[in-house]
């Protein structure tokens, strides 16, 4: 009998163990299962750390998700993320609807890599997107007798929260390859569902903080409505960078004959997106110039003498320019930074003339004052920076 009451003790005692522990046996055994089923969905490998479920509450967390990249694009995670907690209504989905109130993700990190193929560039988030809607038109809901159609799925997210999250885009694809970094973001998403009433049914809402750059992070802020639940993704967006340092971007400077010493900036961009063609409208106010010469300067840049430009520029203590961008982001020979940094240059170019002419009176004369300063060799160009600097601002005296 003493036996029968020892076994019998271990395995209530083991059963109330279970039962007190069940979200976290429910999570052993559901996330083979999950990874299995996501696998099959990204076509990529997928990891569930500590998951835990209770079926009860609707409560699910997960200590850790880790999506790898697929096996042609950088070694490493595609997305990364170290604690997902979020509410569930677990009767819903008989009847296929995915609602849930809030998902909470911690440290999350997501990588966009975009590399060259022979056949033209290519990233990860397409190559696995166009899987999964192959895969997804596999499984469309076939016709039921009578005409009428099988119910499809439904997802409904109240709200994404992002805590100290990562986003880098590594566009290996470029000319001069680089990195977009956005470190420390802090927000969320709001009102997801899947499928969107339409493209341009913009009823998302975005606002995220943090900072962007890889080298030199400034602050950076986005808001407004977007809709990320369709392949012609939509957004109507206002970003701003605040207190940016212009080495970050030195590439905005490539085909111009001026080297970037040093300067600073702030950036005001809208963006909108619909059916795949954007529109963007940016404000940059450069500050605190100093450049020099490059490697392939001339006495002459837009026509007009380039150390009275560089003077110019210098000499301003905010430079306001208006920087229009617009294309097919599905176009393979659309690239925004590429866009942007001759949408820059255009502008740049007016703001200068205009600026140099206000000084002159037309450049004419300008060229007469200078004339003799301006010459070819890059030693005798920093020698000549001081009169001309003198003559400019002697006529500005004259102006004022």
């Amino acid at each position: 009998m003493k036996k029968i009451g020892l076994l019998f003790l271990i395995l209530a005692s083991f059963i109330f163990l279970i039962y007190t522990n069940r979200h976290i046996v429910t999570g052993m055994f559901l996330a083979p299962f999950l990874e299995s089923k996501l696998e099959s969905l990204f076509n990529m490998p997928i990891a569930i750390q500590g998951l835990r479920v209770d079926f009860k509450t609707g409560d699910v967390q997960a200590s850790r998700v880790i999506f790898t990249n697929q096996p042609e694009f950088l070694p490493g995670p595609h997305l990364d993320v170290y604690g997902v907690r979020f509410h569930i209504d677990f009767p819903a989905l008989r009847r296929k609807e995915v609602l849930i109130d809030t998902v909470h993700l911690e440290r999350p990190y997501y990588l966009i890599d975009r590399m060259p193929t022979p056949e033209g560039p290519r990233n990860n988030v397409n190559t696995w997107y166009r899987y999964m809607k192959v895969e997804r038109k596999k499984g469309e809901p076939k016709e039921k007798t009578g005409g009428e159609q099988e119910k499809k799925w439904v997802v409904k997210i109240g709200k994404i929260e992002i805590s100290n999250g990562t986003v880098i885009f590594d566009n290996r694809a470029a000319k001069n390859p680089r990195k977009y970094v956005f470190r420390n973001l802090n927000g969320f998403l709001g009102n997801f569902e899947y499928p969107s009433e339409g493209p341009n049914h913009l009823s998302q809402d975005v606002e995220m903080k943090g900072t962007y750059g890889e080298f030199y992070p400034a602050p950076f802020e986005i808001e407004g409505k977007a809709n990320f639940s369709t392949s012609q993704v939509g957004f109507n967006l206002y970003g701003e960078i605040t207190e940016g340092d212009l080495l970050e971007h030195r590439d905005l400077w490539e085909g111009l004959p001026i080297r970037l010493e040093k300067g600073r900036f702030s950036l005001f961009i809208h963006g909108l997106c619909l059916k795949k063609q954007l529109q963007s409208r940016s404000h940059l106010i450069l500050r605190e110039l100093d450049i020099s010469p490059g490697q392939a300067a001339t006495d002459k840049i837009w026509g007009l003498p380039l150390l009275a430009s560089m003077r110019f520029m210098e000499n301003e203590k905010e430079i306001h320019l208006e920087i229009p961008v617009n294309g097919d982001i599905t176009d393979p020979k659309f690239e925004f930074q590429k866009a942007f940094r001759a949408s820059f240059h255009r502008s740049l170019e007016r703001r200068t003339k205009a600026g140099i002419q206000s000084f002159t009176n037309g450049t004419v004369r300008l060229a007469s004052q200078t004339k003799g300063i301006v010459v070819k060799t890059q030693q005798r160009l920093v020698e000549g920076i001081d009169r001309l600097s003198t003559a400019v601002h002697e006529k500005a005296s004259q102006v004022e």
